[in-house]
C-alpha cells in the first residue's frame, strides 16, 4: 500500500481496533459497497476503509463501518457513510482522522463519542 496520509489512517485505526479486541478474522479492508448490502442498488464501484463485523450463526454482520480521511472532515465523511449504510444497516458508524469519532442512533436521536470503545462493548450495546 502506498504511503499516504489516508493510509497512514487507516493503519493506525486497525492497530487501535486490534488493540481494543476486535478480532482479526472479523475485520475487512477496502470492502465493496454492494458486497455488504442486501439491497443490491446504487453505490457500484464504492468501498468501505474498515468494516468491523459480528457473528450471529453462521453469519458475518456489520458492526461498524469505519471511513478513514486525512483531513478533518467529520460531516462529509458522516454522510457518505450514513449513505453506504442505508443500504447495509450497521448499528456504528466512524469517522476517523485525527482523531477518532463514533455515530450511532439511541432511542431515535443521533449520539456521538469521540472515541473508539472496545469491541465487547459495542457488542454489549447491541445485544447481539
Amino acid at each position: 500500500m502506498p504511503d499516504l496520509p489516508e493510509e497512514r489512517v487507516r493503519q493506525k485505526c486497525l492497530l487501535d481496533l486490534l488493540s481494543l479486541g476486535y478480532p482479526k478474522s472479523h475485520i475487512g479492508v477496502e470492502i465493496a459497497v454492494e458486497r455488504l448490502s442486501p439491497k443490491k442498488i446504487g453505490h457500484f464501484g464504492r468501498r468501505i476503509d474498515l468494516v468491523c463485523f459480528y457473528k450471529k450463526g453462521t453469519l458475518f454482520l456489520p458492526l461498524l463501518l469505519i471511513e478513514c480521511k486525512a483531513v478533518k472532515d467529520d460531516e462529509k465523511a458522516f454522510r457518505q457513510l450514513s449513505g453506504y449504510n442505508e443500504k447495509i444497516g450497521a448499528p456504528f458508524l466512524g469517522v476517523a482522522n485525527e482523531i477518532f469519532t463514533l455515530y450511532w442512533r439511541e432511542a431515535g436521536k443521533q449520539k456521538t463519542a469521540s472515541f473508539l470503545p472496545r469491541y465487547e462493548e459495542l457488542i454489549q450495546a447491541c445485544k447481539l
